[in-house]
């Protein structure tokens, strides 16, 4: 499925034409992907990672822009930064590397091309929501002048760990800054053992990296407390990559694997990962 459409895209088309406009409607048939003003000045853009994803043979074979949704989103966002809008962006596989899985998410063929369809737009896209990877983490997206922020979530899925999901708050007028994150979850052994889902807060962003918000520059000054030698920042932010896993995370003390998370939190291009990774993970 790469491009066109299919029965697949015409399901989700069928069953979101009463949430969506016609003109989202037929890019979703096209290549599951739309664009929605949320409200005057804050633009939603739903991307379709998922054609991304290494395993999609088909589109790696002949195809360089899956669904034509590099140049649509290109487009999309050149208008919205005309009218002075601001953008959240969703979607499934984040560019770069995991943290659980260390290898690139995405095709390395699509990866940069990916990172690169938004140059010259990352100062007016507000955040990124990622999944895919299982685990509350950040990554700061940039080109040559402007920064902007990527943000992974936690699954409802279990692989290894148990469900949990965020609630997002931001300001409600431009530039529409997130302003903090709640992160909740539930026990599934537990869950299971009494027919019941009992959810509980884990921990709010702000309190847990004692930070203002979740701007550019309050993850940024988050990182450089986490570069520090002491490392209390960097375990306390390790400590919350994966909030309730069911067996032991593996540990990570060594200089190589702190210096193998800073170098993914900052980077999402391969060709920046290679200059920063330690031999060890190249």
């Amino acid at each position: 499925m790469c491009n066109g459409s299919n029965w697949i895209y015409d399901s989700v088309a069928e069953m979101w034409k009463d949430f969506l406009s016609p003109e989202s409607i037929q890019t979703i048939k096209k290549g599951m992907y739309y664009t929605e003003l949320l409200q005057p000045g804050l633009r939603l853009i739903a991307l379709n990672t998922a054609i991304l994803w290494p395993w999609n043979f088909a589109c790696l074979k002949t195809i360089d822009d899956p669904g034509d949704q590099f140049a649509w989103v290109r487009g999309v966002l050149s208008k919205a930064k005309e009218n002075g809008e601001k953008v959240f962006l969703i979607t499934h596989v984040p560019p770069g590397r995991g943290e659980l899985t260390q290898g690139v998410q995405m095709s390395i063929k699509y990866n940069d091309a990916y990172a690169d369809a938004f140059t010259g737009f990352y100062d007016i896209i507000v955040a990124s929501f990622f999944g895919h990877v299982h685990a509350d983490s950040f990554r700061i997206m940039s080109d040559a002048s402007s920064e902007s922020l990527g943000f992974l979530q936690g699954g409802m899925t279990p692989h290894g760990e148990n469900p949990t999901m965020g609630f997002w708050s931001y300001k409600s007028e431009w530039p529409f800054t997130l302003m903090d994150r709640q992160t909740f979850g539930f026990n599934l052994t537990q869950a299971n053992e009494i027919g019941q889902i009992k959810w509980e807060e884990l921990y709010r962003y702000t309190e847990a990296y004692g930070v203002k918000d979740m701007s550019v520059e309050s993850i940024k000054d988050l990182v450089e407390r986490m570069k520090k030698d002491d490392n209390k920042m960097f375990d306390k932010w390790y400590s919350l990559l994966v909030p309730m896993m069911m067996d032991q995370m593996p540990t990570c003390k060594t200089i190589e694997c702190k210096q193998y998370h800073m170098c993914v939190l900052q980077n999402v291009r391969v060709r920046d990962l290679e200059r920063c990774l330690p031999a060890s993970s190249q």
